[in-house]
């Protein structure tokens, strides 16, 4: 109500300083170092939402007593259609390639990183708001969280290399998706056999 009636512009504009950072973690530099080596080779990094159809794991091939089967459904999905959380990202960046060669893009070359469900949920307690349960309560929470790894998936469709008066031309294979992962393992120095 002061600055109101004195006036906002009586207000000093200060930008604070932003205090001194120690740089990324480990983990951040992985994650851009990746990203960097396969936007050089001319993937465009993508962002989905981390759900999927149960069709997905069938898509994928995964038997059906395989762990990577196992998810947590999502008790009010956005999607009735993609009700669980993804167990891999390569559905999503296939489903993100689907739909860019169905309107009509003929080259894509797309990838994403992000989070993913390793295991079941566990049952959480819930406690009323506004309320602290305590160290054993929050500690039961954080049990039940499943594990969240990152992982990364890529994926391209059409021609890697245009064809014009310089040569034919060359359509993307499983070679360039090799390609991208030796060069992955390369910059990562994680050796790949």
């Amino acid at each position: 109500e002061v600055a109101r009636i004195k006036g906002y512009d009586a207000i000093p504009s200060i930008v604070p300083a932003a205090p001194g950072g120690r740089g990324l973690t480990p983990a951040q530099s992985g994650r851009r170092l990746a990203a960097n080596v396969l936007a050089a080779r001319g993937f465009s990094e993508i962002w989905s939402a981390p759900f999927v159809a149960v069709e997905s794991f069938d898509q994928l091939g995964y038997p059906a007593d395989d762990p990577r089967r196992i998810t947590v459904r999502i008790a009010n999905p956005l999607s009735e259609q993609e009700p669980l959380f993804r167990t891999a990202v390569l559905p999503n960046v296939l489903e993100a390639l689907r739909r860019n060669t169905s309107r009509g893009q003929r080259d894509v070359a797309l990838f994403e990183h992000g989070l993913v469900v390793a295991g079941p949920a566990g049952r959480a307690p819930t406690f009323p708001v506004g309320t602290y349960p305590g160290a054993d309560a929050v500690r039961a929470i954080e049990d039940a969280v499943p594990a969240q790894p990152r992982h990364i998936a890529w994926a391209l469709a059409g021609d890697v290399e245009k064809a014009g008066w310089w040569g034919a031309g060359r359509t993307a294979d499983w070679s360039d998706a090799i390609d991208a992962a030796l060069a992955l393992g390369d910059a990562l120095a994680v050796p790949l056999q």
